[in-house]
């Protein structure tokens, strides 16, 4: 099945897809803030409520939590309430994480199920750690001191800090990523994928545009 890639900055824009990402981000209150104020946080909640499956990456895997906490003033300082998907907790914290990652995807209950045991490349570049508050763990991640279960997720929503999985040649050659793919395409004519993102940061822009070409499926 084909994909289109749609980039949307207003509630009108969401329409009905079939498959929502919110990506990294560099301030992930204040674009929470942005989706909060805009009425795209409802219109997402919305989707999900409707089965439309949601994958965060980094920053919008933190939003998708219970609460965001900030006492060292690394974004803009004090706590919000997140998106309350998955019962995480992320404290932001002034040491960065910069690593290249390597791990397999675990079994899922609900949309993500298909990815189960697929194998995936990518980096994590983010400030701050979460706590997944006793969610099911989304990937497994083979580090130096061994593997360690990462990410998180729950029937259509899951997330993790995972950069780059859409270069991933599993994604198309794998059966699980087929399986993935094909699952999507029964929802409807075609795929349509939709990225959340707030239109006034020229480096979220520059980011997503990596997804539309990672996500160019034929």
């Amino acid at each position: 099945p084909s994909v289109k890639l749609t980039y949307v900055s207003q509630v009108s824009e969401l329409k009905t897809p079939d498959l929502i990402i919110l990506p990294g981000t560099k301030n992930t209150m204040g674009d929470l803030q942005w989706l909060r104020e805009s009425g795209m946080e409802t219109a997402i909640l919305k989707e999900v409520s409707r089965d439309t499956p949601l994958l965060g990456i980094c920053g919008g895997y933190q939003m998708m939590g219970e609460s965001l906490e900030d006492p060292e003033g690394v974004e803009q300082g004090g706590a919000m309430r997140g998106m309350g998907l998955l019962p995480l907790r992320t404290r932001f914290a002034r040491q960065k994480t910069r690593t290249q990652v390597r791990g397999q995807m675990l079994e899922q209950d609900g949309f993500f199920s298909a990815l189960a045991g697929a194998a995936f490349e990518g980096y994590e570049i983010h400030m701050g750690q979460t706590d997944a508050g006793g969610a099911p763990p989304l990937i497994c991640v083979d580090r130096a001191e061994g593997s360690k279960p990462a990410g998180a997720g729950g029937g259509n929503a899951a997330g993790c800090y995972i950069h780059g999985w859409f270069g991933n040649g599993w994604l198309r050659r794998f059966t699980a990523g087929k399986a993935w793919i094909q699952r999507l395409s029964k929802r409807g004519s075609g795929i349509t994928a939709h990225i959340k993102k707030n239109n006034t940061t020229s480096w979220l822009r520059r980011s997503a545009a990596a997804w539309i070409w990672r996500l160019s499926i034929g």
